[in-house]
C-alpha cells in the first residue's frame, strides 16, 4: 500500500453469488488512527467507468450490443481531457 500512497483498502472476492473472503487493511482515518473495518463503505467516483465498460464486454462478445452505439449523449467525455483514446461505447447492438 506504501508504494502506491495508500491508506486503506478493502478486498471482497465472490464466486456464485457468495462472498468467499472480505478483508480490509489500513486506516479509515490516519491522524485518528481508526482502522477500516469490513463494513466501511468507500466512494467509488470515477471507478464506475470501469464497471460500467467491462460489463459491457461481455454484451459485445455476445453480440448482443455494440462499441460504436453511443451509451448516453457524452458530453463530459467530449472535454479535451477526456481525449486520451477510443471510448467504449454500450448500447444496442446494430
Amino acid at each position: 500500500m506504501a508504494e502506491h500512497d495508500a491508506v486503506g483498502l478493502a478486498v471482497v472476492v465472490a464466486t456464485d453469488n457468495a462472498v468467499v473472503y472480505r478483508n480490509s487493511l489500513g486506516w479509515k482515518d490516519c491522524d485518528k488512527r481508526i482502522p477500516l473495518e469490513a463494513d466501511d463503505v468507500f466512494r467509488i467516483a470515477s471507478i464506475s467507468r470501469s464497471f460500467a465498460a467491462t460489463s459491457c464486454l461481455p454484451l459485445v462478445e455476445q453480440g448482443r450490443t455494440n462499441t460504436p452505439a453511443p451509451a448516453t449523449s457524452n458530453r463530459a467525455a467530449d472535454h479535451p481531457r477526456h481525449r486520451r483514446g477510443p471510448r467504449l461505447r454500450c448500447g444496442p447492438a446494430q
